[in-house]
């Protein structure tokens, strides 16, 4: 009787031990399809609801934001645009004041998907150096600009789950 007990009582650790070392949470990711645009996240990113934005998600060390782009709304920023602007000529005007020696700039045409990544904040004036890598995907009437932040010292760690991110974004015409 006592082997079955101790037996049991060692199956029971076992199992717990087993299941505690499991991996904790899992996270699972989660597909948006939305206005137009679609794009995977995982389920650790929480969703802000009070938002100037069209959609922000972001966890305690990265943020992301998209926005669909108008007209009306680039002209007024003072971006010079064609009215029936596409993600190419969007992201051409926009990336037109950035030293260009400094701008990580991408293209694929086929696709219509332009990213580009820079680093914003003057250390000499006390500001933390902030991290961009910038999106902009569409074709006319549905252009979106897209922004993946976090802190510059964490960039080198979270630019392959940018990429892995921005892989997944892709738009549609509703």
């Amino acid at each position: 009787m006592k082997k079955i007990s101790a037996f049991i009582v060692a199956l029971a650790l076992i199992t717990l031990a087993l299941a505690s070392c499991g991996g904790g949470i899992k996270y699972e990711d989660v597909d948006y399809r939305e206005k137009g645009l679609s794009f995977t996240l995982p389920s650790s990113m929480r969703r802000s609801t009070v938002t100037d934005h069209d959609f922000e998600f972001s966890t305690l060390d990265a943020v992301f934001y998209a926005d669909k782009v108008d007209y009306e709304t680039v002209s007024e920023a003072g971006v010079e645009i064609s009215e029936s602007f596409d993600a190419e000529e969007y992201a051409i005007a926009i990336t037109k004041t950035f030293d260009q020696d400094q701008l990580y700039f991408e293209e694929d045409k086929e696709n219509m998907r332009y990213s580009f990544r820079y680093t914003y904040g003057d250390t000499e004036a006390g500001e933390s150096e902030t991290f961009f890598y910038v999106v902009v995907i569409g074709e006319v009437g549905n252009v979106w600009y897209i922004e993946m932040i976090c802190e510059q010292e964490l960039s080198a760690d979270y630019i392959p789950t940018f990429e892995l991110w921005e892989k997944s974004i892709k738009t549609y015409m509703e």
